[in-house]
This record gives structure tokens, sequence and C-alpha cells, in this order.
């Protein structure tokens, strides 16, 4: 819960009327003083005592990426069949089902970008929830949480964002120059991301034309490169 994206997404669920509590292997700040000041409940490390103590009546279990098979809570949690999503799964379902969605990908730049196209749409007056990989100055933490169109720095699975509008404010694609498997991973990222786009929807591309021409070359002639 001590993740960006995981203390974002408890910090709206609380925000939304849900009681929230959560564990990390390691609990320290700035997330774990944000997330206290809400009155989130934290427990450090993964002891499957919880099940039996503070998550005894959890209506759903949200399981980061960090957590995987033989993680002694997530096999406590499997063996007694208790509910469980992972986070891009439950802030889909709860939250982007009927929102206008603006995501944010690429390689470089997605914070930035995402807490500027939030205050961007907060000063047109349409009250956007953003969530993004860092603490931003102004919200005192990594969430504005709004009431309409949310923009999210795109750090989880593509497939549930289904954003009305995607933008890429950069992405790296020469080989010879980037670690191995950056290209490949950043056009991976790019894809998925067009995708699982709404029908209508927007992708935009803020790089150089031969970036582009790496990317989109022979694929989905709908997107828009700028």
């Amino acid at each position: 819960i001590c993740g960006t994206f995981m203390g974002g997404l408890a910090a709206i669920a609380q925000a939304a009327g849900h009681r929230v509590t959560g564990c990390d292997a390691n609990v320290y700040p700035p997330m774990s003083t944000q997330l206290r000041a809400l009155g989130i409940g934290l427990t450090e490390g993964w002891d499957p005592g919880q099940m039996e103590g503070v998550a005894a009546d959890a209506d759903v279990f949200v399981v980061g990426n960090v957590v995987s098979r033989g993680n002694p809570l997530l096999e406590a949690i499997l063996d007694a069949g208790r509910p469980y999503v992972s986070g891009p799964q439950w802030l889909s379902e709860n939250l982007l089902r009927d929102k206008w969605v603006l995501a944010v990908a690429g390689t470089h730049g997605k914070t930035t970008t995402t807490a500027m196209a939030t205050e961007v749409l907060a000063a047109g007056g349409m009250n956007p929830t953003g969530l993004v990989g860092g603490t931003v100055g102004g919200w005192e933490s990594n969430l504005r949480f709004g009431g309409a169109a949310p923009a999210l720095r795109a750090c989880c699975s593509r497939r549930h964002l289904c954003p009305m509008f995607a933008l890429i404010p950069c992405a790296s694609a020469t080989p010879a120059t980037d670690a191995p498997g950056t290209s490949h991973a950043a056009t991976s990222c790019i894809f998925k991301l067009a995708e699982w786009r709404r029908r209508g929807s927007r992708l935009t591309l803020l790089t150089s034309s031969m970036v582009s021409t790496y990317f989109f070359s022979g694929h989905h002639p709908s997107l828009f490169a700028h």
C-alpha cells in the first residue's frame, strides 16, 4: 500500500466512503505519512495473522503487483477463498467506468505531464481526479481527488484504463542508445494503450517525427502524431 499507485488508490477508496487498511513490506514516508493522515491503518509485513485481525471483515483484498505467489498473506487469502482484485481492476470497476479518462504513458515525463494536464483541467472548471507517481506541489501528495475526468499516469494495466484520450509525452525509440529492452518495452506499452482505447478516442504522441515513424509506421493509421 506504500507504493505511489496503491497508496493513491487507497486514498481514492477512503475518499469514496470505503474503510481502508493495508500492509507493505516497508512502511515509511512520504506515503505512510499521507495515508495515516487520512485515517488509513497500516501494517508492516505480510503476516497471515492479519486475516484474523485487522483484515478479518474485509470485503475485498486489492493486491498490488509487488505481491506474487509465495507471499504468505496472498497464500492465506487464496487458501481461504477470500475475494481479491488487482489495483487497476478495482480502479476500473469503482471509478473509471462512467468517467472521461485521460491516460499518460511513455518512457519519460509521465508524472509531470499528468500533473500539468490535471491542473489544466482544474483551471477549466472540470474538477478532475489526478493520480501520479510522485508528490505534487499544491496537492501535498500524489493524488488530487476531484469529481470528474480522471487524469492518470499509466502505471497500471492499460486494458483497465480504456481512455478517451491518451497522451505520450516522450518515448525513447533508439535501440542503439537505450538500455536493453527499453525500446521494446516502450513500444509494447504504447500499443497496448492504443489497443485498449475506447472507440472514437485519440492517442497523441508528443515527440519527433523520427520516433513517430519508428513506432507507428504501418500500424494504427487512426493515431495522431505531433
